[in-house]
């Protein structure tokens, strides 16, 4: 393109413009040399004439010697004069050069004259003054003729020079005129026109062309413009075609990330509803992509049929799918033979952990493709179900894990309490049956069914704590509400004051940490009420400067009994079974001011140690420590 435009300009501007402005100088300089050979013709004309006058004079002057009879040496001495004159250089010039003939004839008779009349005449003592006269005045009249002819020729001459310079400034003037209308016409014009274009362009107009199109400088910086303008046309086109395929690209991302973020909540947050949420998240799947009916497929082995089949669109199953012989449509890897009119069948595998559990399958017609941002969105998909069914699964682990170890629990509780005082009960029954069969006497055997009594209502009291027991949880919106609430109702019912001090609340103990505190502060407060005769008790949870929990229920009772394990009182093995849970020490004391101490210290797992200790201890110390 360039060599192309470069070939053109065969015609240089520059050279043109040189051109002309030599033209107007060579006319300047030819007006000046003729106005200056025609002003050199003038030289001496002034002093011609002033020597004509002069001779005029000189011519009177020797008339007058004559006539005054003056002596011959004066009038040979005005005669020398008068015939220097004549002799001068410049009228022999004039004489002998002179293009006008009449003035050269004049000045030759003036010098024919003089030599043969009018000098002899003077000189010649004998010629008669009287005849004297005529002959120097035709002689004068003669001269004055002369003068006349060289005024008239000096004024020719003048005339003709005012000619020649005025007829050179019109020239001159033509010339400059033409010039500034060329200029104005070839380039003024024009970049006149390219100023006003390239404004154009420099507002965003690119579709500016220049129509100036003369093969020279000027043709080639308009074809350069036009040439630009094409190029920032095309550039300009680019950027915004760049532009709007960015802002695509990021209302793409960004709704993108909008679905993911939507239905990872939803789905994480409900990983048990995932069956009831998938199909939302496939049609808004397929909404955000355009794409054909997105499916999902899901497995529990590597073979046999699916258990769980979900569609964006309004059929049960996709066209391709060949369910239950799922088998078949796992090994023929185009879909499209069980569905020709689909151009192709794309799955997207959900794998949890290492295991394959199913796949996003994603129908193709002829006129659909899958671009990148859309094999991405689908990927990011299958991963955000994997893990909302992994998760699903963990929970229902959880779920499964915490209702065996609650069944545990209540058996452990019934075998350590109810079902020993059943035992108890089942042995009076024998003892009452034995003193029956061999006739006792009524005071044993009111006595027996005394017993039997005392048990059974010992009996029905486990059974109520149990049920009590059993009914605690931490449905609290926090576990310091559900401490509260315990302590409250424990107030209430025993009629006891009791102080809580809970400085925990800066720390994120587990439920199961919590379900086993709130047990121990329920099961000490009650052995309190129950065997201390305290008239107040103090509860206090604080983490210790090594971030252990510690756990104290303090009363001020009679203390706690030398030897506290007495029958069917299961009080303290509950306490110690519970800190075991903990991984925590049991210890409870005397005070020096009196009543019982009983301090349970654990790790919490939340520092991150769940390592087992080699002897879970639990410590009942009866010796008096600083209180």
């Amino acid at each position: 393109m360039n060599a192309s435009i470069q070939q053109k300009a065969r015609r240089s501007t520059a050279m043109l413009l040189s051109i002309s402005l030599g033209g107007v100088a060579v006319a300047a300089l030819v007006a000046t040399a003729v106005a200056m050979m025609v002003a050199d013709t003038l030289r001496g004309d002034a002093y011609a004439i002033n020597l004509a006058g002069s001779m005029r004079m000189q011519s009177y002057r020797m008339l007058t010697a004559r006539l005054n009879n003056e002596s011959p040496a004066e009038l040979n001495h005005r005669i020398n004069a008068y015939q220097e004159k004549l002799d001068d250089p410049l009228l022999e010039r004039m004489a002998a050069f002179n293009s006008d003939a009449l003035l050269h004839q004049q000045l030759t008779l003036l010098e024919s004259d003089w030599r043969d009349q009018l000098r002899p005449a003077l000189e010649d003592p004998a010629y008669n003054s009287a005849d004297l006269v005529p002959i120097v005045e035709g002689y004068v009249t003669r001269i004055d003729q002369a003068v006349q002819m060289l005024q008239q020729q000096s004024e020719n001459k003048v005339n003709t020079l005012r000619n020649v310079q005025t007829f050179s400034l019109l020239i001159l003037f033509s010339l400059s005129a033409l010039l500034l209308l060329a200029v104005n016409f070839k380039w003024v014009a024009p970049l006149k026109e390219f100023m006003a274009a390239v404004k154009r362009l420099q507002n965003g107009d690119f579709s500016t062309r220049i129509q100036y199109s003369n093969n020279d400088e000027l043709g080639l910086l308009g074809e350069t413009i036009n040439q630009m303008a094409d190029q920032l046309a095309a550039l300009y086109n680019q950027l915004e075609q760049r532009v709007k395929d960015k802002t695509l690209q990021l209302q793409r991302s960004n709704e993108s990330l909008g679905l993911l973020y939507e239905n990872s909540r939803l789905l994480f947050a409900n990983p048990d509803e995932l069956y009831n949420n998938l199909p939302a998240v496939l049609k808004e799947l397929q909404r955000v992509t355009q794409l054909g009916t997105i499916s999902l497929c899901l497995r529990q082995k590597a073979t046999g049929p699916s258990y769980k089949l979900l569609t964006s669109g309004n059929t049960a199953r996709p066209s391709f799918c060949r369910m239950p012989h799922c088998d078949e449509c796992r090994k023929e890897p185009d879909k499209t033979i069980f569905a020709p009119h689909l151009k192709e069948v794309v799955m997207f595998p959900v794998i949890s952990g290492d295991v394959h559990v199913g796949d996003i399958s994603v129908e193709l017609h002829h006129d659909q493709n899958i671009s990148p941002w859309q094999n991405n969105l689908l990927n990011a998909m299958a991963e955000v179900i994997a893990t909302t069914q992994s998760l699903s699964k963990l929970s229902h682990q959880h779920s499964r894990l915490a209702l065996m170890e609650e069944r545990a629990a209540i058996a452990r509780e019934l075998h350590d309490s109810l079902a020993q005082s059943l035992s108890y009960q089942k042995m009076q029954a024998s003892r009452l049956r034995k003193l029956l069969e061999k006739s006792a006497s009524d005071e044993e055997l009111f006595d027996a069914i005394a017993q039997s009594q005392a048990g059974l209502n010992e009996s029905y009291k486990q059974l109520r704590e149990l049920i009590s027991t059993f009914r605690i949880s931490v449905s609290e919106p926090g576990f310091e509400d559900a401490v509260s609430k315990a302590v409250t109702e424990i107030t209430q019912q025993q009629n006891l004051p009791i102080e809580l001090d809970y400085g925990i609340g800066h720390c994120p103990l587990s439920a199961n940490e919590e379900t086993h505190c709130l047990h121990i502060i329920r099961e000490a407060l009650n052995n309190v009420a129950k065997h201390a005769q305290a008239k107040r008790a103090r509860v206090q949870l604080k983490q210790l400067p090594s971030g252990y929990i510690q756990l104290q229920v303090e009363d001020d009772g009679i203390g706690i009994a030398e030897n506290p394990h007495k029958q069917n009182h299961f009080g303290l093995s509950i306490l110690a079974e519970r800190s075991s849970h903990l991984h925590g020490n049991l210890v409870i004391t005397r005070p020096e001011q009196g009543g019982t101490l009983i301090d349970v210290t654990f790790e919490p797992k939340f520092l991150n140690n769940t390592r087992m200790k080699p002897n879970d201890v639990t410590e009942v110390s009866l010796d008096r420590v600083g209180g």
